[in-house]
């Protein structure tokens, strides 16, 4: 896994690359998943302008997802998902081109991937009254277990894709 600084592309790249050259005779599949800020799209900001919003790390991330795409060997499965809130559903979908796919109405996927469905038992929600307000923003950005591993289960598990 490599957590990388989509605004520093050129850096994430690298460091990918690094990884894939590393393990290639191993590798059968390239998952990356992106998550860009989601302060300016959620409806929980007060301060959004839904007619001014800056896509620039939402388009870093897409040059990171096409640029990996196209380098690697066609044996390997290549797999992407960005995810953000509900707010961000019209701006990305017509950047990135389709639809989303919805987790308990609070997380959006978009990419490709094999579809499925989570149960999102600790009731997890973007809103989350507890913590200090510093800390507030990286305790709602954290990705539920339970999606990561019904992304991994639907991938061993799919026959064909899409």
């Amino acid at each position: 896994m490599i957590l990388g600084d989509i605004a520093n592309t050129y850096e994430t790249l690298q460091q990918i690359f690094s990884v894939i050259l590393t393990d290639y005779p191993l590798l059968t599949e390239v998952i990356i998943w992106a998550s860009p800020p989601c302060v300016q799209y959620s409806t929980a900001n007060i301060n959004r302008n839904p007619d001014d919003f800056d896509n620039t790390l939402l388009e870093a991330s897409l040059t990171i997802i096409h640029t990996v795409e196209k380098w690697l060997h066609p044996d390997i499965h290549f797999y992407w998902v960005v995810e953000n809130v509900k707010g961000a559903y019209q701006e990305f979908s017509k950047i990135i081109g389709h639809t989303p796919i919805s987790l308990g109405n609070k997380f959006f996927l978009w990419g490709k991937f094999p579809k499925f469905n989570v149960n999102l038992t600790k009731g997890h929600s973007k809103i989350d009254p507890e913590g200090s307000r510093a800390l507030r923003p990286n305790l709602r950005a954290v990705i539920p277990y339970e999606i990561s591993q019904g992304l991994k289960n639907s991938i061993r598990t799919q026959k064909t894709l899409f």
